[in-house]
């Protein structure tokens, strides 16, 4: 504990000379400090506020909630008496030797959490006393490296969060640890909290030992934690720099039908080798959900025999189904249906690609509106179909990835490849997914999703308009000297490149994303707010395009100014490109300010209308760039928390902005050529979407500011009717974006019934969303070298190649203004062309095979 004194935070140990703490008569037992330090260096602290009474500690127990969740919990019960004003310190058993020398209970019993893992101290029925740490997803409370000390006059424990109760201190500070508040250091000792008694004589190779299946049992955790047990059997795999390894007996050794025969061993002192076998002895425990025994310390002999192997186990998958019968141990995966690449995102950091059986998944939003049976159905096929391939490296950033070779910008691996082969290695389950370690490489397939250099050319005579989501190009805020900061911007901190280095790399990828895209119109999402003048990051944009050797030879770029220097107030904006040997301005851009999209409300960028003219037909053409509020940070004090059914944060708040844009197109441009476009932070088929579209006749909840300035739920049934493009062209939802191992599409192109007639060619050039984070600008945790001193970054980073330019696909549309092609001509195609071709023709789960992202009208079956 400590208190603030004028403002400095002052540790336990000094407050006896400094303040006296009132006493109660009651006995509470409150936690008193939390460590979550390097490494770990773990710690629980509780205290017997008492000034008389013990405490029987039996009647209470830690409960670790992993990320917040409910029915992902660690239990640790305790035990002892724990006398008034003492303390009982609780030390993860590998933490360092200064804080374990004066713990009371040292274990890895609930005391291997992460800074986002709440904890719970419980009665014995279960009743919150006490808490740290709340929440799950964008509402958790992260205290990675962090210490937490409660304030010294709280002497009442609290059911839930209250971070006004607690003091904060540096990583790995420990200095307050066994003080109470008076500052007098009294711990318990192991003696006194414990009934721990000394363990019975260790035996021998072919001694009395357990089976594995037995410790393993059928359920989800063992039905033996905490008991201490031996076990004889093989090693099957350990890793460099790990106290991990595997050991594992013979299937035919089994005694429960349905239980592994492996197990993993936390040992910090003994290091057999793969083939030895030993006998071992330690505490069965959980660990993420993979139980294991840990505590091994001497109770180790590896001299039973040496050079064994035992025969993988063949596992054959379908979707959903458990792997608990083989945690553990040494298999090889094959699945009904081939494993697909789903995500990428942890691979460089943490050595993991999540797998998919059958194909990539798909956002259940995005193909069914939220709250349907099928959405509903689909989104629990998801949850159980996934397996994922680990290094089995503890440490973050390694150098390469152990089971993929010759992973670079050469040769990346995009989300959809098929795994041709190598699924063989340790099952291992953490983080609520089962995991292979793999033995050797992986070969992924990655034919069906081949890079596309060039998004598809279009027809001569179209005008092409396209959206795109360039990922925060700012271009740093110059200084008085001339000096720039990269960190600020005009209205708020940057957030794009740290350094000119980065700024150059990005700015090289999106303008060659740019160039190749071949657009008259372009619209573009998250441009930085700094105004229109020579230093602006859009004019640093148009100036790089114009230049590029890469763009179309006569196109000349410019963008369409506003007459207020800031579009909002957001560090971003929406912004427009136009070609001027394509397209001239028809009047002054029109940007909506009304709520939702007013400076109060400020969560969307406001919306940008402009009206084009094309040079050769002189129709015109009107363009709606929007960037709605993204679902991740809360909404909930605008009366719209998360949405129950899966749309995220804010999805009331973006359907009022939807049906405001819709009211406000239908008002001032009936009847005329209207795109809407941009990053809509909503799927195909949520409630947003089905406002600006034809979407099911049914009320849909919105946010609504009332005359007092505060904001309340309504309903609207309002549909705007136009359509999305993609999906009208080929009959099936879009893909833009990836998140979480799920692909949908956050980005959108919607026609007015006027102009649809005249759409002769849609894509979404899959440049992005399906690539690695590592092929990025950012230098971040790009550092590290393979084993031949080449670093992440000089592999992975190639500044003249548009992919993950972004994180977002662009989207992509051909028009033909000169009224002289409608849904019932033959444009041009042939009935060969009549078949979309494509470049990203992965499998998806719930579409089968599709070339989904470079689509031409279906001229028959379409046609209105």
């Amino acid at each position: 504990m400590s208190i603030k004194n004028t403002g400095v935070l002052v540790p336990r140990t000094l407050l006896a000379t400094m303040m006296t703490v009132s006493s109660t008569a009651n006995a509470d037992l409150l936690i008193s400090e939390y460590v979550e330090g390097s490494s770990y260096n773990k710690a629980i602290e509780l205290y017997n506020t008492s000034d008389s009474d013990n405490i029987d500690l039996s009647g209470y127990k830690l409960v670790l909630l992993r990320n917040g969740a409910a029915d992902n919990t660690v239990t640790l019960n305790l035990s002892g008496t724990l006398e008034s004003n003492q303390t009982y310190l609780i030390v993860n058993n590998q933490a360092s030797d200064e804080m374990q020398e004066n713990a009371s209970l040292v274990t890895n019993d609930a005391m291997d959490f992460n800074g986002d893992d709440p904890m719970q101290l419980q009665n014995a029925e279960g009743v919150v006393v006490d808490t740290i740490g709340s929440g799950s997803g964008s509402d958790q409370v992260d205290f990675e490296d962090q210490t937490f000390a409660r304030k010294a006059e709280v002497l009442t424990g609290s059911s839930v969060w209250k971070q006004e109760e607690w003091d904060q201190f540096a990583k790995d500070y420990i200095d307050g640890l066994g003080y109470t508040p008076e500052g007098t250091f009294n711990v318990a000792s192991p003696e006194d909290g414990s009934d721990s008694t000394p363990r019975p004589e260790f035996g021998q190779c072919g001694d009395e030992s357990s089976r594995i299946s037995a410790i393993q049992g059928t359920g989800d955790t063992s039905p033996v934690v905490g008991n201490l047990v031996t076990v004889q059997g093989i090693v099957t795999r350990t890793f460099p720099g790990s106290n991990l390894y595997y050991v594992q007996q013979s299937p035919s050794a089994a005694d429960t039908e349905g239980a592994s025969v492996a197990i993993q061993v936390y040992d910090n002192i003994n290091t057999p080798e793969p083939g030895d076998e030993v006998y071992i002895r330690g505490v069965v425990d959980e660990y993420y959900g993979m139980t294991q025994l840990v505590d091994i310390g001497a109770d180790f002999d590896g001299s039973c025999s040496s050079g064994n192997t035992l025969e993988l186990t063949q596992v054959t998958m379908e979707k959903g189904d458990d792997l608990e019968p083989y945690e553990g141990m040494t298999v090889a995966l094959n699945a009904t249906d081939d494993f697909y690449v789903t995500e990428t995102y942890k691979l460089n950091r943490y050595g993991e690609t999540m797998l998919a059986i059958g194909g990539v998944r798909q956002i259940p939003t995005n193909l069914y509106t939220a709250a349907s049976e099928e959405a509903i159905a689909l989104q629990k096929e998801n949850d159980a179909n996934i397996i994922v391939l680990d290094d089995g490296i503890s440490d973050q950033n390694a150098g390469e990835i152990t089971y993929l070779e010759n992973l670079s910008d050469q040769y990346p691996l995009r989300v959809g490849s098929k795994i041709a082969s190598g699924m063989e290695g340790v099952l291992q389950y953490s983080y609520g997914s089962f995991r292979l370690i793999p033995d050797d490489q992986i070969i992924a397939d990655g034919s069906q999703v081949p890079r596309p250099e060039d998004p598809e050319v279009r027809a001569n005579g179209d005008r092409r308009v396209a959206s795109f989501n360039v990922l925060n190009y700012f271009n740093g805020l110059v200084n008085p000297d001339g000096s720039i900061d990269w960190s600020q911007s005009d209205l708020a901190e940057s957030r794009g490149a740290d350094n000119a280095e980065e700024f150059q790399v990005q700015r090289s990828k999106t303008i060659s994303a740019l160039a190749r895209m071949d657009a008259d119109i372009i619209g573009i999402l998250e441009m930085e707010n700094d105004g229109w003048d020579e230093q602006s990051a859009i004019h640093d944009l148009v100036n790089g395009l114009n230049a590029s050797a890469e763009k179309t030879p006569g196109a000349v770029y410019s963008f369409v100014k506003t007459s207020d220097e800031y579009v909002g107030t957001d560090a971003i904006k929406v912004s427009l490109l136009y070609n001027e040997s394509a397209f001239e301005l028809v009047g002054a851009p029109v940007v909506l300010t009304e709520y939702p999209f007013d400076n109060t409300t400020a969560k969307h960028r406001p919306p940008m209308i402009q009206t084009f003219k094309d040079k050769i037909s002189g129709e015109e053409l009107t363009v709606v760039i929007n960037h709605f509020k993204s679902k991740g940070s809360s909404c909930e004090a605008l009366a719209d928390p998360e949405d129950e059914h899966g749309q995220g944060n804010c999805n009331r708040m973006r359907v009022t902005a939807a049906e405001t844009l819709g009211l406000y197109l239908e008002e001032n441009y009936a009847g005329k050529n209207v795109l809407v476009m941009g990053d809509l932070n909503a799927y195909a088929k949520e409630d947003p979407m089905l406002v600006l579209t034809e979407g099911e006749n049914r009320e849909t909840e919105k946010v609504v500011r009332n005359t007092d300035g505060e904001y309340e739920v309504a309903t609207t049934s309002h549909r705007l009717g136009y359509k999305e493009v993609i999906e009208y062209l080929h009959g099936t939802s879009p893909v833009s974006y990836v998140f979480d191992g799920e692909v949908g599409a956050l980005d959108h192109v919607l026609a007015s019934p006027e102009i649809l007639e005249k759409i002769t060619q849609g894509q979404e050039w899959a440049i992005n969303s399906v690539e690695t984070i590592t092929h990025d600008y950012n230098a971040e945790f790009k550092d590290e070298v393979d084993s031949n001193g080449v670093s992440w970054y000089d592999r992975m980073v190639n500044p003249d190649s548009p992919f993950r330019s972004s994180d977002h696909d662009p989207v992509i549309i051909d028009i033909r203004l000169d009224s002289g092609v409608s849904a019932g001509d033959d444009a041009g195609i042939t009935e060969e062309e009549e078949i979309e071709g494509g470049s990203f023709g992965f499998p998806m789960l719930g579409l089968g095979i599709l070339s989904l992202f470079i689509l031409r009208r279906r001229k028959k079956a379409l046609a209105l």
